[in-house]
């Protein structure tokens, strides 16, 4: 069980066992509060997701995190021409996010299929 309110990252086995990766600690580490969408697997193997509020200036995040739990804030949203308050996971964030910058923080991405 989370020890507070600003969500979790988890795994569960088939036979129902939960157990808790990362717990947000939001305002305490700026690590974000209130992941709302799945997580994505890079090509890296690492995973990368979204909060929907924290970071620095409180508008929401783009994270990477390792199947030990150790997350880095790869992105905080401004509320400026950045928007805020990622809802729609990391795929719909990563396309509003400048890709050179993603690349620098160890991110990496390919192109969408046009098949």
């Amino acid at each position: 069980m989370a020890a507070n309110a600003y969500g979790t990252v988890f795994k569960m086995t088939p036979a129902g066992v939960l157990t808790n990766i990362h717990i947000f600690q939001g305002p305490a580490t700026h690590d974000g509060r209130w992941p709302f969408s799945p997580l994505i697997q890079g090509t890296n193997g690492l995973f990368y997701g979204t909060t929907s509020a924290g970071g620095t200036p409180g508008y929401g995040t783009v994270f990477q995190m390792d199947m030990s739990g150790n997350l880095t804030v790869i992105y905080s949203f401004t509320n400026g021409p950045d928007g805020s308050s990622p809802y729609a996971g990391s795929f719909r964030a990563v396309t509003a996010i400048s890709t050179e910058r993603l690349r620098a923080a160890g991110a990496t991405m390919r192109e969408p299929s046009t098949e």
